[in-house]
């Protein structure tokens, strides 16, 4: 790092008359390396996660303007320079050219390169041909070698990580230096006091004040097998160069943690959603982070907590059956039930809970040999995870006397999304597909939307001859699990075709673009089909928010948000505003990567300079609302607050060590049955209600005189069900 801190001061130094030069020079050396580190980390997430999208982008390359912005707007925000009076593009232009200073300071010492994406492959900016240079393609960030060296004992690498339990919430800035709630300033501390003696509050106070600790044991294995580990991603280059920083990052968070006791703070999202802020190793993070975390308080393992070890176990390990080889040992017949289904095999996480602990009880031998050996099983579905379970499984069973467990075990909501349109809608011929309605064997809800799928359309799948497995996979899981927030055809095409490529369905079954393009269509009417509540229930929360932001009475009123509080006390604005496209030039110099571009000039001639010519192309949002997003997006919003509240209601009542991932509550296994009786009595409370459309009302609309839009009709589900549904949360 000190390689990159020279070079800042060093800029700091020479080109003071740079505005963003300016706002540092009074910056001591201790605060830019802090925003080193923090560009590093934004660096790296854009590229792990891969935050450019369509169809021909690809895990390993970031969006330039992306990256400067989210890097600008941070380290303008520690200098405490607000925009509340700065022009919109004045605004842009600032934060664009904050994050180049520090995108530079990497870019001159090697660790990324800059140029542009053309056919699916990444060209150096020395390296592009005239035509491309003035293409108005976003300059992409691709990390080439990240040997970066870490400041020992940096505290900015492990912010949002504390070592002394957090004192509840009072106020809207953490001592972390980040709101509560995502967006909100210190401007609007007054108005958030109103909101510290709410449900969602002390949800967030429980999750803070969990107290953690890395598995030691685990922690040295990993070390031990970095490269088994990172070779399973060895055919997939981009993929590879991501996992390494991911893991490398995690790592070194984990190594400077130790085996101290610590906490981590937390943040909401404007729907009530909370995340960990901690970057990296963060228990809503990758398997290689989860599979370190333990809660630093034991408690006695019990006959339940083990059956509920061994379920997990199965789940993480995932073995697949095909139909003619299934194992005489299970206790239901599977058979049948793949034949109805026209499916050729069954993973053990669609088993029975008695099939998934059976599984564990009959390969004992093979899952201690890992723990024995302190081995890593690739072939796991979540090898880490595993890996942690076993161990613990092990000594569990090793033991001579009381054992005490830490592993938090996880059970996840079953399509969470549908589960709570259905619940609203009242749907039950739908809330037997998602797990609300009890069962004997879960149905696959992919499954029912792919059937449906084939029918509307059995030439085209009568040509290709693809098994239900493949178009399960590739066609229907990823539309069928996002149109419960609202996506649309064009939007589960371009997922469908990246689906398709990525497990290679293109090529063997002949699948183009235009195909994506029209299976998404009819997948779209099929999903509606099979989940026909609530579908009329994303229709009419459209309809409310078409009369809150469309009608007379809005624009009268200029009404420019839609404003809802959840069950838990949270205060959701949701806003979507038409955008201004600005575009801003910009020079990023590479005097001392030895290399010199060519640029054409006005006049025809060509020059050779020691910088390379930029566009930052971005949006900053109007006050005029956007309509459309406005009704698009209502229904994904609303349901995210519902299912946030839940948690939030759930993490209240348990009141003790959880660990929090949205729809995945995790407890010490010999809490998970008691955890189920809440979250199916949370859940069964929030939609008790005999008609919830009039709660959704009475939460939205503003003018109930402004909104004429019939209820939807109300299904025959008995939402009481949910307490005898094995696979609600599972």
């Amino acid at each position: 790092m000190q390689e990159q801190l020279q070079y800042i001061e060093k800029k700091i130094r020479k080109a003071r008359a740079h505005i963003a030069c300016s706002l540092l020079k009074h910056s001591p050396s201790a605060d830019l390396e802090g925003y080193l580190v923090f560009a590093m980390d934004t660096i790296q997430q854009h590229f792990t996660r891969n935050s450019t999208r369509g169809n021909k982008s690809y895990q390993g390359e970031a969006n330039l303007t992306h990256l400067s912005a989210a890097i600008g707007v941070y380290i303008l925000d520690e200098l405490k320079y607000y925009h509340e009076d700065t022009a919109p593009w004045d605004w842009f232009k600032l934060r664009v050219m904050m994050g180049d200073l520090f995108l530079e300071a990497f870019y001159q010492t090697h660790q990324i390169n800059i140029g542009k994406n053309k056919d699916n492959k990444f060209i150096p900016m020395e390296s592009l041909d005239r035509s491309l240079k003035r293409s108005r393609a976003h300059y992409i960030v691709v990390p080439e070698l990240w040997n970066l060296t870490i400041p020992e004992g940096s505290k900015d690498l492990l912010k949002g990580t504390v070592f002394e339990m957090p004192q509840p919430i009072k106020g809207l800035m953490q001592p972390s230096e980040k709101p509560v709630i995502k967006g909100w300033t210190e401007q609007r501390s007054g108005e958030f006091h109103q909101y510290l003696y709410r449900d969602f509050i002390h949800s967030m106070n429980v999750l803070q004040q969990t107290p953690w600790k890395i598995n030691t044991q685990v922690r040295t294995i990993l070390n031990r097998n970095r490269n088994k580990i990172l070779d399973t991603h060895l055919k997939f280059p981009k993929k590879y160069k991501s996992k390494v920083i991911e893991f490398d990052l995690t790592m070194a968070r984990s190594d400077l943690i130790g085996d101290k006791t610590f906490y981590q703070y937390t943040e909401a999202d404007y729907r009530g959603r909370i995340y960990y802020t901690t970057p990296f190793l963060n228990f809503q993070s990758n398997d290689i982070a989860r599979g370190q975390m333990l809660f630093a308080n034991g408690k006695l393992m019990t006959e339940a907590g083990l059956r509920r070890l061994k379920i997990h176990i199965a789940c993480c390990y995932n073995e697949t059956f095909n139909k003619n080889k299934l194992p005489k040992w299970l206790s239901t017949d599977y058979k049948t039930f793949l034949d109805e289904e026209e499916l050729e095999d069954i993973s053990v996480d669609k088993m029975t809970l008695a099939d998934r602990e059976a599984w564990t009880d009959e390969n004992l031998d093979m899952l201690f040999d890992i723990a024995k050996n302190e081995e890593i099983n690739t072939s796991a579905e979540k090898p880490i995870t595993l890996l942690a379970c076993v161990l613990e499984l092990y000594n569990a069973l090793n033991s001579d006397e009381d054992y005490y467990t830490y592993l938090p075990i996880p059970v996840d909501g079953s399509n969470n999304g549908w589960q709570h349109l259905c619940a609203m809608s009242k749907d039950k011929e739908a809330g037997e597909l998602v797990g609300v309605v009890p069962q004997e064997i879960q149905k696959d809800f992919y499954v029912q939307c792919a059937k449906n799928l084939i029918a509307r359309l059995p030439e085209w799948f009568d040509e290709r001859q693809m098994p239900m497995k493949h178009i399960r996979k590739g066609i229907a899981k990823r539309g069928s699990m996002t149109r419960a927030y609202s996506a649309g055809a064009l939007k589960i095409a371009e997922n469908m075709y990246l689906d398709c490529h990525v497990e290679g369905y293109l090529e063997k079954y002949n699948i183009t673009e235009e195909d994506c393009q029209l299976l998404a269509k009819h997948l779209v009417k099929a999903i509606d089909a099979v989940c026909a509540g609530p579908l009329q229930t994303m229709k009419f929360l459209q309809k409310i928010a078409e009369a809150e932001i469309a009608s007379d009475y809005a624009k009268e009123t200029k009404q420019k948000s839609i404003r809802w509080t959840t069950p838990s006390g949270f205060p959701v604005i949701y806003e979507a505003f038409i955008d201004n496209e600005f575009k801003e030039k910009a020079i990023i110099s590479c005097s001392e990567r030895k290399i010199k571009p060519t640029i054409r000039k006005e006049d025809g001639t060509e020059e050779v300079t020691d910088t390379i010519r930029i566009q930052h192309v971005g949006k900053e949002p109007t006050d005029k609302p956007k309509i459309r997003s406005f009704m698009s997006g209502i229904s994904p919003n609303f349901v995210h607050s519902m299912d946030a509240a839940h948690m939030a209601s759930v993490i209240l009542s348990w009141n003790n060590d959880f660990g929090a991932v949205h729809d995945s509550f995790s407890v010490h296994a010999c809490d998970v049955d008691d955890l189920l009786k809440l979250i199916k009595n949370n859940f069964i409370r929030m939609y008790s209600y005999k008609n919830f459309f009039e709660e959704i009302e009475r939460m939205i609309i503003t003018n109930p005189d402004n909104f004429n839009y019939n209820q939807p009709k109300l299904g025959a589900l008995n939402i009481r069900e949910v307490q005898d549904s094995d696979y609600f949360f599972a």
